[in-house]
C-alpha cells in the first residue's frame, strides 16, 4: 500500500505508540509509529493469541502488513466505549467496574508469557539507560538495585492495563492495546495498574473542578481494584511495594506533564534507602 493510500484511510484514534485507523468491515489497523519495529507487532501478535487461547478476551488478530515502511496488525474493531466512560456515564456503577477491572486482570497474569515478549527487566534497564535525564541520578540508582533484587518471572504482563484499554463490544469486555506486552513476575503488571489509578494525570486544559473529581474517583477506583486483585491473587505479592517503586520510576520517563510531582512524592515514601 502507498503513502497515498495511507493518506485515504480514516484515523479514528491515536495514541504515543500507533495510529488506529479504520480498515474493512468490521476492522481497523494500529499501525506503529516510526519508532516502532516488526518485532514489537510479533510481539504483540503472540500476546493476544496466548491470551485468547487462555480464554483471557482480546480483540481477534486477521493480518500482519507493512505500511510506509511502518510495521501495523489488522485486527478486530470493538467500538463499545470503554470502562473509564462507562462510569463516567454511570458513576454507581464504580466499584462493580473497579472489581471487574480486577477480574480481568488476575487470570490475565496467570497466563505464560510466550517466547517472543521481551523481559520486563531488560525493557526497563534499556528505557533507564536511554532516558537517565528524566530521572533524578539518586533514583536511578536506587531503581537499578532495586531491580536486581526482583524476580523476573515467566507470566504474560500487559503493560498498560486500565479501565481506559478495556472496551465493551455488547455487554462484554474486551482488553485492547498490547504493545507494551512483555514476560515478567505477575506482581510488576498489578503494581504498574496500580500506579496508573494513583497518579494518572489529566489532558492538559482540563477545568480544575473536573481535575479534582477526576482524581476523587481515580483513587476510589483503585483501592476498590486493589482490593478485588489482592483477594483474587493466588501468588506472592510481598514485593508489591519494591515493584510499585521501580514503576513510579519508570513512569518518570515518559514525562507525562501533571504526573511528575505526584511521582516524586510517592517515591519519597516507597523507596528503600
Amino acid at each position: 500500500m502507498t503513502s497515498e493510500s495511507l493518506a485515504r484511510l480514516e484515523r479514528i484514534a491515536q495514541g504515543r505508540e500507533a495510529e488506529i485507523f479504520a480498515w474493512d468491515e468490521g476492522r481497523v489497523l494500529r499501525l506503529l509509529r516510526a519508532r516502532g519495529g516488526p518485532e514489537r507487532v510479533a510481539a504483540e501478535v503472540a500476546a493476544i493469541t496466548a491470551v485468547t487461547v487462555a480464554g483471557v478476551p482480546a480483540p481477534r488478530v486477521y493480518e500482519v502488513v507493512s505500511l510506509d515502511g511502518r510495521p501495523g496488525v489488522v485486527m478486530e474493531r470493538v467500538d463499545g466505549p470503554d470502562l473509564f466512560k462507562v462510569i463516567e456515564k454511570k458513576v454507581w456503577t464504580l466499584r462493580a467496574v473497579a472489581r471487574q477491572t480486577a477480574r480481568l486482570h488476575a487470570p490475565l497474569t496467570a497466563v505464560e508469557g510466550p517466547r517472543e515478549l521481551p523481559s520486563l527487566h531488560d525493557l526497563l534497564r534499556a528505557t533507564a539507560e536511554r532516558k537517565s535525564n528524566l530521572i533524578p541520578p539518586d533514583l536511578l540508582a536506587r531503581e537499578l538495585a532495586l531491580l536486581e533484587t526482583l524476580p523476573e518471572g515467566d507470566r504474560l504482563c500487559h503493560g498498560d492495563f486500565h479501565p481506559g484499554n478495556i472496551l465493551l463490544r455488547g455487554d462484554q469486555p474486551v482488553i485492547i492495546d498490547w504493545a507494551n506486552a512483555c514476560r515478567a513476575d505477575r506482581t510488576a503488571d498489578f503494581a504498574r495498574t496500580s500506579l496508573l489509578l494513583r497518579v494518572g494525570a489529566m489532558p492538559p486544559g482540563t477545568p480544575p473542578h473536573l481535575r479534582l473529581l477526576a482524581a476523587i474517583v481515580r483513587k476510589m477506583f483503585g483501592r476498590v481494584y486493589e482490593a478485588e486483585y489482592r483477594r483474587l491473587a493466588r501468588h506472592d505479592l510481598s514485593r508489591f511495594d519494591d515493584w510499585l517503586a521501580v514503576c513510579a520510576i519508570d513512569r518518570l520517563t515518559d514525562d507525562i506533564p501533571g504526573e511528575r510531582g505526584a511521582l516524586l512524592s510517592l517515591l519519597s515514601s516507597a523507596l528503600p534507602r
